[in-house]
């Protein structure tokens, strides 16, 4: 059970919260969970604070709490400039604060994140993202198969840099490196996709993203492929399809998806889902799940 609140104190100013609380037979007390934000935005500004905390008996069990037992506070400072001569069309300097403590106040993680987003004139974009992490694991953390993370404090430096062409161009590509301190060792991730818009109906992306880390604890490489593939029939008729290989779990999968919106508010979803495993080089694909899913909304009343 909850309730929540969503006021505009003026065009500029808004306060956001909502407490919540569960019942589950055999974790009785501690089991509720606050937000509360507030947020000023104008064409220059943008700052926002918010508060979380859950409880460790909070138990949604239909999802939407990734962990219990903590308090997040995150504070977020953002201008945008936008300079009236050069080749310079507008920039985002960004600071957000995060830090997560356990329900005795003890910190159990936080994040510096410095940000400087630069749009240009063609609309291509410059990213440079700086973060300074900490995290506390108080129990072992299995990243993947033989190599777990032992107990500590671990402090990262990570760098993202990305460039984007103007996402209006017929083609158009992405290309993200960010090396990292990653739990006594080092990660490189590496990003890059390219685009083709082949109509006003017709559009595709392929995406391909590599995770190189090395650890006392073990090494490990993960690639991961993406295709997607996007066609527009009517304005109220789409189809999407979303293809990935990844090595590490020598999984393929695909996900089509079909819309058609009978009118504002009511859809019709009709979802196909397939997950296969690769095995050694001589073996066949084989399936391992199949899924079909129908999902009608209607609106009753306006």
């Amino acid at each position: 059970m909850g309730v929540d609140a969503n006021l505009a104190i003026s065009s500029n100013l808004q306060l956001i919260s909502y407490l919540a609380k569960t019942a589950t037979p055999g974790r009785e007390g501690d089991d509720m969970a606050f937000y509360g934000r507030i947020a000023y935005r104008d064409p220059r500004w943008n700052l926002w604070l918010n508060h979380l905390d859950v409880q460790e008996n909070f138990n949604a069990e239909a999802g939407f709490v990734q962990r219990t037992g903590i308090r997040t506070t995150k504070a977020y400072f953002s201008t945008t400039p936008r300079p009236r001569r050069g080749n310079i069309k507008l920039m985002e300097p960004m600071y957000v604060l995060t830090y997560t403590t356990d329900q005795t106040n003890r910190m159990v993680g936080r994040l510096h994140h410095y940000m400087v987003g630069t749009t240009l004139r063609d609309d291509s974009f410059i990213n440079v993202i700086f973060q300074q992490s900490l995290d506390v694991l108080d129990v072992p953390f299995r990243i993947r198969p033989g190599v777990t993370i032992p107990v500590g404090t671990y402090t990262a430096n990570e760098w993202i840099l990305t460039y984007n062409t103007s996402p209006g161009r017929r083609i158009y590509e992405r290309l993200t490196v960010s090396p990292m301190d990653f739990y006594g060792g080092t990660r490189l991730q590496v990003s890059a996709a390219a685009g083709v818009r082949a109509s006003s109906r017709l559009a595709a992306e392929l995406q391909y993203n590599r995770n190189d880390v090395t650890m006392p604890w073990g090494e490990f490489l993960v690639n991961l492929t993406t295709l997607r593939v996007d066609y527009t029939f009517s304005p109220r008729m789409t189809i999407r399809s979303l293809t990935q290989y990844n090595s590490s779990t020598h999984e393929l999968s695909n996900n089509v998806r079909f819309n058609f919106i009978h009118r504002p508010g009511s859809d019709l979803y009709i979802v196909y889902n397939d997950l296969s495993q690769t095995g050694l080089p001589a073996d066949i694909l084989g399936q391992k799940d199949r899924q079909l899913v129908l999902k009608l909304n209607y609106l009753i009343q306006r």
